[in-house]
């Protein structure tokens, strides 16, 4: 393969669109069109909506919250009684580690 076809892909040479670095958007000829026609988008811009209300919010929020309670309580059910092991239960969260008996120190 000759050297110039290699050269073809070098970065920088402006055929690879990965490597070819941007130059800076040149200014508009006519900057008060441009501006016009921008001004022009903005107006036909749909207006934002208004967001929701916190009441509705923190009521979808509640209900959501109640949904996942029951179900989490429905597993957390079934799964006390299917998994017998303590050490996969505790990594459940469903049991909590026995706390080792302290020996009695002698008083005296």
């Amino acid at each position: 393969m000759p050297a110039s076809e290699g050269a073809s892909h070098c970065a920088g040479s402006g055929s690879d669109p990965l490597t070819q670095h941007r130059r800076p958007r040149a200014p508009p000829r006519h900057p008060e069109k441009h501006l016009r026609a921008q001004i022009e988008v903005a107006k036909k811009a749909a207006a934002p909506e208004a967001p929701p209300e916190p009441s509705a919010i923190k009521a979808e929020m509640d209900q959501a919250a109640n949904e996942f309670k029951a179900w989490f309580d429905d597993w957390s059910e079934q799964a006390l009684t299917v998994i017998k092991r303590r050490d996969h239960l505790i990594l459940l969260g469903l049991a909590k580690r026995k706390k080792k008996a302290k020996a009695e120190e002698p008083t005296g």
